[in-house]
């Protein structure tokens, strides 16, 4: 039998005539907790970038369907497990959809984070996926050692050299 009184349903088995289970659930709290959600549709990337380079950013998209607005609160695992993350020197933006780390050093090498989404409209929160953070060491290359020259006074010599970095920078100094 089934019956649905003021937003109840209950079950009432019979089960071979000599024992009987009643079941009731509250059809409004049950449908509160299945049809309102948090929706992730765009999960932060890993990124790698060079040591004092440029900031390194992780972006969440998400959106839920219960009226409210949502929440962002971003976490670092950096080996022991997920922690908060808070504005500070090194990161700000930790509790939006983006996270910016302002300090790209190679201590923050192989760090994974990941963002807790909220809403206070009602649906449960919902963790996206982590992503990785890598940070390459700044490297020169040198790629055309300068050339032995011969030149007699007053007379000067030239020498160069090709270089390369995986850095952005604007001028490369050599000595």
């Amino acid at each position: 039998n089934v019956n649905n009184n003021a937003g109840t349903i209950e079950l009432r088995m019979d089960i071979a005539d000599a024992v009987i289970v009643n079941v009731a659930v509250d059809a409004k709290l049950f449908a509160a907790q299945t049809s309102e959600f948090i929706t992730i549709t765009g999960q932060p990337s890993s990124t790698t970038v060079v040591e004092g380079d440029v900031n390194a950013t992780f972006d969440v998209t998400a959106s839920t369907n219960d009226g409210g607005t949502l929440s962002y609160q971003w976490q670092v695992d950096s080996g022991g497990g997920f922690g908060n993350v808070t504005d500070n020197a090194t990161y700000s933006g930790a509790t939006t959809d983006t996270l910016t780390i302002t300090t790209t050093d190679t201590s923050l090498n192989g760090f994974d984070y990941r963002c807790i989404v909220s809403s206070d409209g009602g649906a449960a929160p919902l963790t996206s996926s982590s992503a990785s953070l890598a940070v390459a060491t700044a490297a020169v290359t040198i790629s055309a050692d300068p050339a032995n020259a011969s030149v007699t006074a007053p007379n000067s010599a030239q020498f160069s050299v090709t270089a390369s970095t995986n850095e952005t920078l604007s001028t490369l100094t050599y000595s």
